[in-house]
């Protein structure tokens, strides 16, 4: 879903303040369904048919939960970063942050998925958590740090092999993961959002590559001295940044209000109110398709 180039100031407003409402409905509606599973939601029958620790799959719901909270945080700065004084660089830093958040959460809580292959997946990202740890440790040449982030990763794979699952290698030998590869946040993105292309242009902006900054986020006052730039967003592009924020914000709740059995007419009710009042019209709504 993309939106018209016509799209004004007051559009931009409008829109920003149906994000903020959003981020505050959502918040209440989970906290009113609580952390748990609800009896008889595909959460609860995988707690129940799962043979090992309940703790395992209660650890992916857990990392699924914390990517959520990432994605509504980045979500809800971004109406932040849009209010006078708007900034017109950081909201596409602040839009690929909720994409990625948004995407790994779907990732580990989509219901298309089973218990094995859930804990597999959350297996899988506490690996690559501490990896990104020993990367910092190193960097830090800090040796305690380093020889205890290594510790971490030998039992994460003892947990994996008592587990049932693989250790993986790469084609020297090398451990990289275990149970399962994470997929990089592009194709993550590209296969739990449809958004590659979205999360690309942000990233150009993120990379700071000078032909998406004076695209993007700069403008010349006088077209006859078009060299002469000023920071500028425009209305449309405020207004693509946060349809794409909601948007990713939005398929991340309803994966994990979807897992957990929540009441799913009450969040139609919530996204379609966003929707509406940002004046998307009949446009494709994810969650009826």
């Amino acid at each position: 879903m993309d939106l018209d180039v016509s799209m004004s100031v007051t559009d931009a407003h409008r829109m920003r303040e149906a994000l903020a409402a959003l981020h505050d409905r959502v918040a209440d509606y989970l906290n009113d369904c609580g952390m748990y599973p609800a009896k008889g939601s595909i959460a609860r029958s995988e707690q129940e048919a799962w043979r090992g620790d309940s703790d395992d799959l209660f650890t992916a719901y857990s990392q699924g939960h914390l990517l959520l909270e990432s994605a509504s945080d980045h979500a809800y700065g971004l109406t932040r970063l849009l209010t006078e004084p708007i900034q017109t660089i950081a909201p596409w830093t602040c839009v690929r942050a909720t994409l990625e958040a948004a995407a790994y959460a779907c990732w580990l809580l989509t219901k298309e998925i089973n218990a094995t292959e859930r804990v597999a997946r959350s297996l899988a990202f506490r690996y690559m958590g501490l990896e990104q740890q020993l990367k910092t440790a190193r960097c830090m040449s800090d040796h305690e740090f380093s020889a205890d982030t290594l510790k971490r990763l030998d039992e994460l794979q003892a947990e994996a092999i008592s587990l049932g699952y693989k250790v993986i290698l790469d084609k020297v030998g090398k451990r990289i993961s275990v149970a399962r590869l994470v997929p990089s946040a592009t194709e993550c993105i590209r296969s739990q959002l449809d958004g590659e292309v979205y999360y690309r242009i942000c990233s150009s902006m993120v990379h700071s590559h000078v032909s998406a900054l004076i695209g993007l986020a700069f403008s010349a006052p006088d077209s006859s001295l078009p060299n002469e730039l000023s920071k500028n967003l425009s209305p449309h592009a405020a207004c693509w940044l946060l349809l794409r924020a909601t948007d990713a914000f939005s398929h991340a709740v309803w994966a994990r209000a979807t897992l957990f059995g929540h009441d799913l007419h009450e969040l139609t009710i919530i996204l379609d109110g966003a929707y509406d009042s940002m004046n998307l019209g009949e446009a494709p709504r994810f969650w009826k398709v």
